[in-house]
């Protein structure tokens, strides 16, 4: 479960505090999947970024499984993190001078995998994203599709409790949407919380819940669309 209570974040250009987020209180139930539909500029990365401990709020608390992160330095943010969440970023952040392959597996290790089921994790998710061949590739020898792909691997591979993916089909083609559509639908019935940023209408339509941000504050989307079926095919292992 993840709980924001009267979470503001501003940030300071020249004297002035910009506000971002302004007296947000949500909170996303564990197992749901949540869609956040706003505008561009409205604080849905900032919002992410809060739930995933790469921010902290200005003021305000954030609660992650009863927990609550503003009394947790660094070190003990780093490791939570490290143990309980998956982040797909809309701009990838894959390692350029590392293969396919070792960027999901790095994430293996950084969630203290043992090293001996590393690599045979990272082919399994690879092959899941439809991207067996590639193993050996480089991120710079990607298309931006490829990369997304590669990206939402690492996120699932060290299986985390909690899934935060920023515009996870907005690089796709219609087939490789509907693949990823259809991992991120079977990782939810898995049991794990998804929490999606999205500007596509059909991938909302995934979600069990859809949201906006409105004046800072996250909001239940007006007229939300119906959420539709997507087939999930095999529930990732």
């Amino acid at each position: 479960m993840l709980t924001l209570h009267d979470v503001t974040y501003a940030y300071r250009l020249g004297q002035r505090d910009i506000p971002i987020l302004s007296g947000c209180s949500w909170t996303f139930e564990a197992g749901s999947f949540t869609a956040i539909c706003a505008p561009s500029g409205s604080g849905k990365s900032t919002l992410l970024n809060i739930l995933g401990l790469l921010d902290r709020p200005t003021r305000g608390t954030y609660l992650l499984n009863g927990q609550d992160t503003s009394q947790l330095g660094d070190r003990a943010q780093s490791a939570l993190r490290a143990r309980t969440l998956g982040f797909l970023f809309q701009n990838f952040r894959l390692v350029p001078d590392l293969s396919v392959q070792a960027n999901v597996a790095l994430a293996l290790e950084i969630a203290g995998w043992p090293a001996r089921d590393r690599a045979a994790r990272a082919c399994d998710l690879l092959e899941q994203v439809g991207l067996a061949e590639r193993l050996q590739h480089f991120p710079p020898e990607l298309s931006g599709g490829e990369a997304q792909r590669v990206a939402l691997a690492r996120a699932l591979a060290p299986r985390p409790q909690v899934l935060l993916a920023d515009e996870p089909t907005g690089n796709l083609d219609p087939a490789n949407r509907e693949r990823i559509l259809a991992l991120l639908s079977a990782f939810h019935a898995d049991g794990g919380t998804l929490v999606m940023v999205t500007h596509d209408a059909a991938a909302a339509r995934a979600a069990s819940h859809q949201v906006t941000l409105q004046g800072g504050q996250v909001q239940p989307l007006a007229q939300a669309p119906v959420a539709a079926p997507v087939a999930v095919g095999e529930a990732l292992v």
